[in-house]
């Protein structure tokens, strides 16, 4: 049975500690200790007998230990926080992704999105389980590929070094290179691959599926997976068929690290940088609350600043003010500030933004549990008239009876704080 532990952003976990009944012990550790050195301490921070989580957001999966780390708005969430509170920000985290497009799964509602047992990975198991059973179903592709083999027939094209090498005495065995027809093939060896990752990870109510699906591919070459595996695919109408289950496939694959030595300490990450979540999820929501045309919205733009070196802000809104074309610049923050202390760096930014775009209002949208508001204040260089910039605050939930879910307009919200009259 999979334990669950629940954290925060910035969170630490310490090992042989125990947190909502479940011990993080030392091969938990371990094992995660490993996983964070192969991917360059990108994701958490080692600490004396722990681990401390940074901006990233998602789920992580060692051993028979699931752990959540969720989105933090409020410097008083903890991982001592009641757990009603952290299933709404897992809830939240869920619905967000997917209106980002992070979980590109429509077949999600939102009321899976709510099931208290439903994990991010399990809703990527489900769906890639999914896939592979539509795929099963249309027939997997068959392709030709170039085989050479030590065969009793002559067929193709023989391959005299190696026949002097291996039928010097086997006279009636022909070495060849011929081409042959059938599903032993990368695409379909990568969806197996990735079937085969699922059922070392799934929690038991997945098993009988994964194992009924594994029975119907043919026996396939076990292939190494990289990067450059998934780059080199190209799709058309003839294997368009694959691309989503492929999609689902390079996650899995791409974020699982086996534990070579026992085999029961793998890990597999699903993680998201907040600040890229919250970023896309604003250009996501002003694109769908925009009335009839009111703004064009558009999603890092970029100029040349310095030799190679670019500059792009997050989001650029082109709008009419007082029959004029004016440019406003968004650029988030996913983290928490005062309300007039905003960092040095980031003011320093938008300056730049505002002179490059020559943009009539800038925000840098930070995100808030309770409601706020400011004022825009003035650069004192760089423009003849007004070069203004404000501090945004935007609470993106609503509660009703003590459950959170995301306010359904927030691109009005933010549009409402560039305080355009008309």
């Amino acid at each position: 049975m999979s334990a669950v532990i629940k954290v925060f952003e910035y969170d630490k976990l310490i090992c042989n500690k125990v947190y909502s009944a479940v011990n993080f012990t030392e091969k938990h550790l371990i094992a995660l200790q490993k996983f964070n050195t192969v991917n360059e301490n990108k994701y958490f921070t080692l600490i004396h007998d722990g681990i401390r989580f940074k901006n990233y957001v998602g789920v992580l999966k060692v051993a028979n230990l699931t752990i959540e780390i969720l989105p933090k708005v409020d410097k008083k969430y903890t991982i001592s926080s009641d757990d009603k509170l952290k299933e709404n920000w897992k809830n939240l985290m869920l619905q967000m992704l997917k209106k980002s497009g992070f979980i590109n799964i429509t077949s999600i509602s939102n009321a899976d999105l709510r099931l208290r047992n439903t994990s991010l990975l399990d809703i990527y198991i489900q769906e890639y389980l999914k896939e592979v059973s539509l795929l099963l179903r249309k027939g997997l592709r068959k392709k030709y590929r170039l085989v050479e083999e030590n065969t009793g027939v002559l067929k193709g094209r023989l391959l005299f070094q190696k026949q002097i090498q291996k039928n010097l005495i086997h006279k009636e065995k022909f070495f060849t290179a011929h081409q042959t027809y059938d599903k032993n093939h990368k695409l379909n060896q990568i969806i197996f691959k990735a079937l085969i990752v699922v059922s070392d990870i799934a929690k038991p109510s997945f098993i009988d599926k994964i194992n009924r699906l594994k029975l119907d591919f043919p026996e396939l070459d076990n292939i190494k997976v990289s990067e450059n595996t998934f780059s080199s695919i190209v799709y058309d109408r003839t294997n368009k068929q694959y691309e989503k289950a492929m999609s689902l496939a390079k996650l899995i694959l791409l974020n699982f690290s086996p534990d070579i030595q026992s085999g029961s300490n793998n890990v597999i990450a699903i993680l998201f940088d907040m600040n890229n979540l919250w970023e896309k999820y604003i250009f996501r929501m002003l694109q769908k609350d925009q009335k009839d045309g009111e703004y064009v919205v558009s999603y890092q733009n970029r100029m040349k600043f310095w030799n190679n070196k670019v500059i792009k802000p997050d989001i650029v809104l082109k709008k009419e003010v007082d029959g004029k074309e004016q440019t406003f610049i968004i650029d988030t923050k996913w983290k928490l500030i005062d309300h007039n202390k905003p960092a040095d760096s980031d003011l320093k930014q938008m300056f730049v933004y505002n002179m490059y775009w020559d943009a009539f209002k800038s925000i840098l949208l930070y995100p808030t549990n309770t409601d706020a508001d400011t004022s825009f204040g003035s650069f004192h260089k760089g423009r003849d008239s007004d070069n203004k910039c404000k501090l945004g605050f935007l609470k993106v939930y609503k509660e009703r009876n003590g459950v959170l879910s995301l306010k359904d307009r927030i691109g009005e919200e933010v549009m409402n704080l560039f305080e355009i009259n008309n």
